[in-house]
């Protein structure tokens, strides 16, 4: 085959190629006078529209069809927000360590505060009834812890914010002991005796003067 004749095909392969419809015209060396010149120069327009149309990223068929190559270069990247966090679990509030305890847990109850009564009494009037609790028995000179729950009525409502006053006398002496005691309220009906500290041995009597003359004694023995 000719050199000729192999430019020529090439020519018309790139403008069908480029989508041109007509093939170039073939012409002949001998008419044309230095046709392989020609045939050069016409296979080199052709490559030359193809690549243009090519770089334009326009399609010779169908012309309004966009270059796959452009758009994918011009496409951006599109932010996608996380998940939505779950709203009950973000309602959800875990106690710390300092969280604050409920009031039955945090401090025991009136009645807890009180412990078995060691003995009972009813006021001289009868509206009064008043349990002890602490040791009906001591030693000389140790202070002794007491407690009373003064209550009224068959129904034994507890009796609060009473005025209450307290005694600690030897019975056969008359004499008080080392310390002059003192009463306060702990809760509801619940009264702390303070200060009882017997000076010597004997029978002493712990009174309770809870309204006018009504009263109430309790003996404590004291031995050496």
């Amino acid at each position: 085959m000719k050199p000729s004749t192999v430019l020529l095909v090439a020519a018309q392969l790139a403008a069908l190629v480029a989508g041109c419809a007509t093939p170039l015209p073939a012409a002949t060396g001998a008419a044309a006078g230095g046709g392989d010149a020609t045939l050069v120069a016409n296979a080199d327009a052709a490559v030359s529209d193809a690549n243009t149309q090519d770089t334009a990223g326009g399609d010779s068929a169908n012309p309004g069809a966009a270059n796959p190559d452009a758009v994918a270069s011009d496409a951006k990247a599109v932010d996608v927000p996380p998940p939505a966090a779950d709203a009950a679990a973000a309602d959800t509030i875990v106690p710390g360590p300092d969280a604050a305890l409920p009031v039955d847990a945090a401090e025991p109850t009136c009645a807890a505060k009180f412990g078995t009564p060691t003995d009972k009494k009813v006021s001289t009037s009868g509206i009064y009834t008043v349990e002890l609790d602490g040791p009906l028995q001591a030693a000389p000179g140790t202070l002794q812890p007491y407690q009373i729950r003064v209550t009224a009525g068959a129904a034994g409502e507890a009796v609060v914010q009473q005025a209450i006053s307290v005694t600690y006398i030897h019975t056969q002496m008359g004499h008080g002991g080392l310390k002059t005691p003192s009463i306060e309220e702990l809760c509801k009906g619940i009264y702390k005796v303070k200060n009882v500290q017997p000076s010597m041995g004997g029978t002493w009597a712990l009174g309770f003067t809870l309204a006018k003359s009504d009263v109430v004694k309790f003996s404590i023995i004291v031995k050496n």
